[in-house]
């Protein structure tokens, strides 16, 4: 839960759709809540408790936050600033801009000045990890030495065979034949 809460580092476009679908998640809640708790007549304003109010409002600070967190380590991800996030508020183009950018574009590569790609701590000591069994000689043992000289015997046989004259090797661009 911790990804969804703070504003430093960086998120992927995986784990900033699974929070939108946790705040459309808390949001289907509390209006089914709603409607469980409310004496809901049509046409009527809903009577709700005040219980159901604090709920409410302690429940809309969390999607807010969630929100916010989350799309400033989205924006950080592509490199930019998290004051990104008020493009949402520009009418018409707003939340459609943050929608494609967040949603659908990839993230830098690269570490950025937020901190290194998502993911990045786990895929390093995958390697770490493999360069040691490597250095072990777990892995130098189960290569077949054969079968190694053997492919650099064909490789130098190849580039060692004379080329035959007058016959195409391949396309060659930018000259007719």
């Amino acid at each position: 839960m911790g990804v969804f809460f703070g504003f430093a580092g960086r998120i992927g476009r995986g784990t900033w759709w699974l929070g939108q679908l946790l705040i459309l998640g808390i949001i289907a809640v509390l209006i089914l809540a709603m409607i469980i708790t409310s004496d809901y007549r049509p046409g009527a304003a809903p009577d709700l408790s005040p219980a159901f109010v604090i709920l409410l409002l302690i429940s809309v600070v969390l999607v807010y936050v969630i929100s916010l967190c989350t799309t400033v380590k989205r924006y950080h991800d592509r490199g930019k600033s998290g004051w990104w996030y008020f493009i949402a508020f520009v009418p018409l183009i707003g939340g459609i801009w943050q929608l494609i950018e967040l949603g659908f574009c990839a993230g830098d590569d690269a570490d950025n000045d937020y901190g290194p790609p998502p993911g990045a701590a786990r895929r390093k000591a995958a390697l770490e990890r493999e360069i040691q069994e490597m250095s072990n000689g777990r892995m130098a043992n189960s290569v077949d030495a054969g079968l190694i000289a053997e492919e650099a015997r064909r490789a130098v046989h190849i580039a060692a065979a004379p080329r035959q004259s007058g016959a195409q090797q391949g396309p060659v661009f930018g000259k007719r034949t």
